[in-house]
């Protein structure tokens, strides 16, 4: 069986005991075959959303009201006779205010963006739309925020058909009034980028950021307004990778990103993996000139693929990713190879990071990307890592004296080990968390697998 292993990170303004109680066993809200995906996201008064694709019936829709109550039973993506569905991202906020939008792969791949929202408090999904011109030229990468008050951004990749393999395109931004549809689409970048990041603060006003040419470029957006910013470039030519955005009041937004830096030419040459930010404090202007440092530098033994970022609602954001390191006596770790899984937070205004938490340290265990939710001064932080035997569900806080609390363990094999785990994790106002992951049956390596997408809460 294909196992996750999640532990959780809490940043408090009050510390929080140091026990942890997860639902036992988790419960059972989809099951599918090969490559089931799930994504979902948690309000803040504890209405959990869930997407779930590749699973009995085609691409489903799961709720639940509450932390404490049941999972509905799924139901049919609306939207689905717009044609096939793929990619569905999911944004939740306040009480009820949500927005999902995804991929149509129909008449061919990449032909439109879809997407459809509930306002807070009527807990009737709005008719899905397309969003992307018919004369789009192929579109990807749809990413949605959205705030409290049903206002949301979506943003999406256009144009891509003019790349290989549609990998890239231009920035496209759909804005969101209250009670209203998704506007048309501007296009605010033609140049072929990287998948966009967005943001929205709980006033409407938020941040989107991309890549291309080897800069970070980020716009502006005010949903109250209806307005797009210009966009600026907020770093010199570089590796720039993995861009992620959160957003705080009154124009407060941090962009992180990954930076490779080559030293020296040759066989003498070595990369480095660094971490940095531009961060916005609520009120100010413009984006500082100067960068910030998440960490220290990794080294050119560290590599780190991607990175995961949220912020709570006064602009707090955190920053997590799995730090990978390679060394040379391959005795240690699994083959020379063992990760950590590590987080920074930054305040709205704050001028640096605070000190690195180690939420996992190293050891022989093969360690994904995690995911990140924060809510009202609180963050949780959930990850998967595997030593190709077995992974182990545990629970962690920053509270004094805490240990990590096994929750769960399964044994792997071969097949099942080498295999991603979807996860999601979502937090609602009273710290409560929501974690949702697929898990994979392979008892037999010539059988069918079975793919089930389980969901626990605890705190």
């Amino acid at each position: 069986m294909r196992l996750f292993a999640l532990a959780i990170l809490a940043v408090l303004v009050v510390p929080r005991a140091a026990s942890a109680a997860f639902e036992a066993p988790p419960v059972e809200i989809g099951q599918g075959s090969y490559r089931v995906g799930v994504a979902a996201a948690t309000d803040f008064a504890g209405a959990t959303t869930a997407v779930l694709s590749g699973v009995g019936g085609g691409t489903r829709i799961v709720r639940r009201p509450s932390a404490a109550g049941p999972w509905a039973p799924s139901e049919k993506l609306p939207g689905r006779e717009l044609g096939v569905v793929a990619g569905p991202v999911v944004a939740a906020a306040g009480a009820g205010a949500l927005a999902l939008a995804w991929r149509i792969d129909t008449p061919k791949r990449y032909s439109a963006i879809a997407a459809l929202a509930a306002d807070p408090g009527s807990g009737v999904l709005g008719a899905p739309v397309v969003v992307s011109p018919a004369d789009a030229g192929g579109v990807r990468h749809p990413a949605v925020a959205v705030d409290g008050a049903g206002r949301a951004v979506l943003v999406y990749n256009t144009g891509t058909r003019a790349i290989h393999l549609s990998l890239r395109g231009g920035i496209a931004i759909s804005l969101r009034a209250p009670g209203g549809a998704f506007g048309a689409p501007v296009i605010v970048d033609p140049t072929p980028s990287s998948r966009p990041a967005v943001a929205l603060a709980p006033d409407g006003r938020g941040i989107v950021a991309w890549t291309h040419d080897r800069r970070v470029w980020a716009v502006s957006v005010d949903t109250v307004a209806g307005t797009v910013g210009k966009v600026v470039a907020l770093t010199g030519a570089a590796a720039h990778l993995s861009v992620v955005a959160t957003a705080g009041p009154d124009g407060g937004a941090t962009v992180a990103w990954v930076t490779h830096r080559s030293v020296g030419k040759g066989s003498a040459r070595r990369t480095f993996t660094e971490l940095q930010a531009a961060h916005r404090a609520g009120g100010a202007a413009a984006f500082p000139k100067k960068l910030l440092s998440i960490g220290p530098p990794g080294g050119r033994r560290a590599y780190i693929p991607t990175i995961v970022a949220a912020a709570d609602e006064r602009g707090t954001a955190t920053v997590a990713w799995t730090q990978r390191m390679f060394v040379p006596d391959r005795s240690v770790g699994i083959n020379g190879v063992t990760d950590s899984v590590q987080a920074a937070t930054i305040g709205n205004g704050r001028g640096r990071f605070g000190a690195t938490l180690v939420l996992r340290p190293e050891g022989a265990v093969d360690c994904e990307t995690p995911s990140v939710a924060a809510r009202a001064g609180v963050a949780v932080v959930a990850w998967a890592c595997n030593d190709h035997r077995s992974e182990t569900v545990s629970t962690r806080s920053t509270a004094p004296g805490a240990t990590a609390t096994p929750v769960l363990n399964y044994k792997l094999n071969a097949r099942a080990a080498s295999q991603p785990t979807p996860l999601v994790v979502g937090l609602d106002g009273t710290g409560t968390s929501t974690i949702l992951a697929v898990t994979v049956d392979v008892p037999d390596p010539t059988q069918p697998q079975v793919s089930h997408v389980l969901a626990t809460t605890g705190r």
